[in-house]
């Protein structure tokens, strides 16, 4: 199985994906939350047995968090692949969310 490590910057704060390709064609998986560790074990053990390709959030929590100008985010990447669940992660966890924050969360579903 070759692996791949691709940077992704959030605000000021680096993030890893890694991307694992198994042989041949097969499914895409992804896995967003840091702490789904029994997706990541499933996720390893479909890509050797049946291939495809299998992209992990290199994180150890649901939330991803990330600094920019000095000030703390933090979102769940699940809420990251429409304008409003953007808003309404910001939202939630309290963030001031400006259209530079924005402009950053939008970095993650973009990568993926």
């Amino acid at each position: 199985m070759k692996q791949q490590v691709i940077t992704l910057n959030i605000g000021d704060t680096e993030h890893r994906l890694i991307k694992y390709n198994g042989h041949g064609d097969g499914l895409f998986l992804l896995r967003i939350h840091g702490d789904e560790t029994d997706a990541k074990t499933v996720a390893h053990h479909w890509i050797e047995q049946r291939g495809g390709c299998f992209l992990d959030v290199d994180n150890q929590s649901r939330e991803i968090n990330f600094e920019l100008n000095g000030e703390k985010f933090l979102f769940d990447p699940n809420r990251t692949f429409s304008q409003a669940g953007i808003e309404k992660t910001l939202h939630d966890y309290e963030c001031r969310h400006s259209s530079d924050v924005v402009v950053e969360v939008q970095k993650f579903p973009d990568a993926v």
